[in-house]
């Protein structure tokens, strides 16, 4: 330790970076998933049981969803299309979707196609 340092000061630091490199992943595109400024695609089979909850500010612009081939997909709920206020387009196919809840889309105002 340095003289003259604080005893919490190493720690602290330690904390601060853990928090900085896992806020990025937290509401990052997802490894099986492209992600660009108004799409969201997620193709790589099986990689996927929800759909993605990106952070507001990459959600808020997004106008089309495409899903395919996703097993683990069997729900949509309430929250899970809450920050994609802009999108247009939503595919689903190939996926094992059994529930979509009747509060789905309460949010997506400008839902045209799904």
């Amino acid at each position: 330790m340095a003289v003259g340092s604080a005893p919490w000061a190493a720690p602290l630091a330690l904390v601060l970076l853990a928090i900085t490199l896992a806020v990025p992943a937290l509401g990052g595109c997802p490894s099986a998933c492209r992600c660009s400024f108004a799409m969201l695609q997620c193709l790589e089979p099986n990689g996927i049981a929800t759909i993605p909850m990106l952070a507001l500010q990459e959600s808020e612009n997004v106008t089309e969803i495409y899903i395919e081939n996703q097993a683990d997909l069997e729900n949509i709920t309430e929250v899970d299309l809450a920050n994609y206020r802009e999108l247009k387009n939503l595919t689903v196919t190939f996926c094992r979707l059994a529930y979509i809840s009747a509060n789905a889309f309460q949010h997506n105002l400008k839902l045209q196609y799904v």
